[in-house]
């Protein structure tokens, strides 16, 4: 959310898009280490507060059912040396063939049978 950036950002202007790298501050590396890179820089995207952003009502969520910053690691849905995953039928075979246990997907929440 854009009112945690500078705190987990150390930045007062919420970047809007995932374009620019940023060392990561301590606060980051305690709140979200999985999103600070091996080198402790950090690509964040911020989501304004916006009631009618499922995004935002998202992080939202999460931060009041945790206690912890409103922020989650965001990554492209792909297997190495595979295009992104841009439709459905991508994103499906994508999560058929790799280790992912669940994918959520418009309405739908398709899970694997562990065995």
């Amino acid at each position: 959310m854009a009112e945690a950036a500078p705190n987990l950002i150390g930045t007062r202007t919420p970047p809007p898009f995932m374009i620019v790298a940023r060392q990561a501050p301590d606060a980051a590396r305690t709140a979200i280490p999985a999103a600070v890179h091996t080198d402790g820089t950090l690509r964040p995207q911020t989501v304004a507060r916006d009631d009618t952003d499922p995004y935002a009502a998202l992080l939202a969520s999460y931060a009041e059912q945790t206690g912890r910053p409103p922020a989650l690691l965001n990554t492209s849905f792909n297997h190495e040396a595979e295009p992104i995953v841009c439709t459905p039928r991508d994103a499906i075979a994508t999560f058929a063939a790799g280790p992912l246990d669940a994918l959520a997907i418009g309405p739908f929440l398709v899970r694997k049978e562990r065995r």
